[in-house]
C-alpha cells in the first residue's frame, strides 16, 4: 500500500541563436529548473523520506538541421537542495535527447 507523492517540475530558458538560417539553427540557453516532490505514503501514514526540493541552473543547446531533426544538450548545477530522510541527490546532470520526426 504505497503511494508516491505528487511531484512537480516547472523550467524557463532564456536564450539566442548562436546559427540561424534556413537548413539548420543552433541555438544557446541558460535553463532555471525548479522541482518538488511530496511526502510518499505507506499504508496511508506519511513518510519523511522522498521529500525534496530543488533549483537547478545550467546551459543548454539546441540544435536543428532540416525539418526533421533535432538535438538538445543540458547540463544541470544543483543551486539549492533542501530534502528530508534518506534521499539521494546527484552533483550534477546532463541531459540530452535526439529527435527525429517523419
Amino acid at each position: 500500500d504505497y503511494r508516491f507523492g505528487n511531484e512537480l517540475s516547472v523550467s524557463g530558458s532564456p536564450g539566442f541563436y548562436l546559427l540561424f538560417r534556413e537548413e539548420m539553427s543552433l541555438a544557446l540557453y541558460a535553463a532555471i529548473i525548479y522541482e518538488t516532490k511530496e511526502r510518499d505514503r505507506v499504508s496511508g501514514e506519511k513518510k519523511d523520506e522522498g521529500i525534496l526540493t530543488v533549483w537547478y541552473a545550467g546551459p543548454g543547446l539546441i540544435f536543428t538541421w532540416g525539418e526533421n531533426f533535432s538535438a538538445t544538450l543540458n547540463g544541470d548545477l544543483p543551486l539549492s537542495v533542501a530534502s528530508r530522510g534518506v534521499q539521494t541527490i546527484a552533483d550534477y546532470r546532463i541531459r540530452a535527447g535526439l529527435n527525429w520526426t517523419f
